[in-house]
């Protein structure tokens, strides 16, 4: 009788003994599996929280919150265009709350653009919210500003050209050539940026803010562009090639520029490059180019 009851406190004591090591085992699963991020969108008067339409160069605002129970590192905002993204703001954050803002100004022509925005916490579990813009309006056809037959397009002379009507900076809102040296930058587009003492190498800058994208795409071609959303989409699906300053300007490059104060987009063809071997006087860059009218 004693033997069969100790097997049977021996019994109890194992089945115990394994039911409290299977809960703890459980309780320690539960606590190991850490949430992702929850990014949410801001629903307030003039934010943009849904699939939606509007209208070309409008500008919209997104909102997050984010209350996570372990620091966020990092908030990416990117925008797809064409089936290309490219990020528009990547910041580093270093807090368990999150209020933060985007704003862009949408395309220039009708299409659409797809906004995410991504966070990632101290352990890599991210969190994502998205919403897509249908862009409405009206495409625009292109002007075409070309020298006539016999005639010089637009020059943009050597900055150590020391001939002062040899103009070495354009100023593309007026569509009119500028000197280097004049006071007032907001004259200067473009700008000669020329350092070389040698062999003329012509590079454009800026002193208004006015980027430049080398264009090497048969996708975008001087001769066959004819409307303005083709500047814009191919410009907002290669910005990583975006520069402030030209790589070495050579004949037949082709160039498209956005200017600084208004953004609006130009597309440049470089007829010629003409280096006066020994002299810096009358080196120069000429171009046609293409943009609203």
């Amino acid at each position: 009788m004693k033997k069969n009851m100790m097997k049977q406190i021996k019994f109890y004591a194992m089945m115990m003994t394994a039911a409290a090591i299977t809960l703890l085992s459980a309780c320690g699963t539960e606590e190991d599996v850490k949430p992702d991020p929850s990014v949410n969108f801001k629903t307030g008067a003039g934010y943009t929280f849904t699939n939606t339409s509007v209208e070309i160069d409008s500008t919209v605002k997104a909102g997050i919150i984010i209350n996570h129970d372990r620091r966020i590192k990092n908030v990416k905002f990117e925008v797809t265009v064409s089936g290309s993204t490219f990020t528009v703001l990547d910041s580093n954050v270093n807090d368990k709350v999150v209020d933060m803002d985007f704003v862009r100004q949408v395309l220039a022509t009708p299409g659409s653009e797809t906004w995410t925005i991504t966070a990632t916490d101290v352990d890599d579990k991210t969190g994502t919210v998205s919403f897509t813009l249908t862009i409405t309006g009206q495409d625009q056809a292109l002007k075409a500003f070309e020298p006539a037959m016999g005639q010089k397009g637009v020059q943009i002379f050597n900055v150590k050209d020391p001939s002062p009507g040899n103009p070495s900076a354009y100023d593309l809102n007026t569509k009119t050539p500028a000197s280097a040296a004049d006071p007032n930058d907001d004259l200067k587009d473009i700008l000669d940026a020329n350092t070389s003492n040698g062999a003329y190498q012509p590079q454009w800058t800026s002193k208004t803010g006015a980027t430049f994208l080398k264009v090497t795409s048969s996708s975008l071609t001087y001769d066959a562009a004819t409307n303005y959303s083709e500047l814009v989409q191919y410009y907002a699906t290669n910005t990583a090639g975006v520069v402030t300053t030209t790589s070495v300007i050579a004949k037949d490059d082709l160039y498209l520029v956005k200017a600084g104060d208004n953004g609006q987009y130009y597309l440049m063809s470089i007829i010629e490059v003409v280096d006066n071997a020994g002299t810096a006087s009358g080196d120069h860059v000429e171009f046609k180019f293409k943009t609203l009218p």
